[in-house]
């Protein structure tokens, strides 16, 4: 009963009866600069699973390449299509020369990295539902091509039954033998 509740609100939403209610969801960066200067954001925090985004030098927000980054305290961490999937601590090291920390980032730039995050919610949300479309139209044309096959060689059976009842000789009764008496093998002689 559930699997046809889902279906039903999928058609719904599809066929544009009803919208998809899309939560309104906040996010929190932290603002991090590797060890060539560059600015990047990591959202919620430094930990695996978490988002990265490189701002260019314009303020542009891109996702960060599959890499290993080294951060402006020495830890590092490894990216794969934006991702984290590792992080490995800063070896202790005695720095002489300060590096300077990047300015706080401006609003926009957050404001940059928020769109960049909700677009690729809605491109995955938009592709899940096209996804269904596609796999739902298949199966459709997949089930009416089955049916109508099916159709077609049930009626091939039964005409070629019927033609083949039709082509079986007719043959002439048999005579009963004459002269032949019958006998009640049951009564007694």
């Amino acid at each position: 009963m559930e699997a046809t509740n889902i279906l039903e609100k999928i058609k719904k939403i599809v066929f544009g009866e009803e919208v998809a209610e899309m939560p309104v969801v906040e996010h929190t960066f932290m603002d991090a600069t590797l060890e060539d200067g560059t600015l990047i954001n990591i959202e919620p925090a430094l930990e695996v699973g978490a988002a990265v985004v490189v701002i260019d030098a314009e303020g542009n927000p891109t996702v960060a390449p599959d890499a290993e980054h080294t951060l402006a305290d020495g830890s590092k961490f490894v990216t794969v299509e934006g991702v984290i999937t590792e992080i490995i601590p800063a070896e202790e090291v005695v720095v002489e020369d300060e590096v300077p920390m990047a300015t706080e980032p401006t609003e926009t730039q957050e404001q940059k990295v928020k769109k960049v995050v909700e677009s690729i919610v809605k491109e995955s949300h938009f592709a899940s539902e096209e996804m269904v479309n596609t796999v739902a139209n298949e199966l459709k044309e997949l089930f009416a091509a089955e049916l109508t096959k099916a159709k077609n060689e049930i009626k091939d059976i039964v005409m070629k039954s019927f033609v083949e009842f039709g082509e079986v000789p007719k043959q002439a009764p048999t005579e009963k033998p004459k002269g032949a008496k019958k006998t009640n093998i049951f009564l007694p002689k």
